[in-house]
């Protein structure tokens, strides 16, 4: 049986939002020592509770400190962005914080898949 775990870099307590991703990244670290499959983080705003805004660079810096669980954004608010803006930086950061023939993933949305192709891998 694979595991993950998504973590949305929840604000506990009196945490900053610094700190709550902090901890999203100690999590990342044991999660991998404890053998799981993926670690995914999320895309929030506005939200009192949750840190987790930008996860194209939070992937950049899990890639630095992770060698291989697999990591991947379980959201991106895509209506609120340019497609190819997304892809680009997705992209960028996989290849500025990756290791070659590491794995990145992202969830395919069930509109995105009735309107275009998903690949297997998503």
């Amino acid at each position: 049986m694979k595991l993950s775990i998504l973590d949305q870099s929840p604000l506990i307590g009196d945490a900053t939002p610094a700190e709550a991703l902090k901890q999203t990244v100690e999590l990342a670290k044991q999660a991998e020592k404890w053998g799981y499959h993926r670690f995914w983080v999320s895309e929030h705003h506005f939200s009192n509770r949750l840190a987790g805004s930008s996860p194209e660079v939070l992937l950049g810096h899990l890639s630095a400190v992770t060698s291989h669980i697999r990591i991947g954004s379980g959201g991106v608010m895509l209506p609120h962005y340019s497609a190819y803006k997304v892809a680009e930086n997705f992209r960028g950061s996989r290849s500025a914080g990756s290791r070659q023939n590491r794995s990145w993933d992202w969830t395919c949305p069930w509109w995105y898949a009735h309107f275009f192709h998903c690949p297997s891998s998503w």
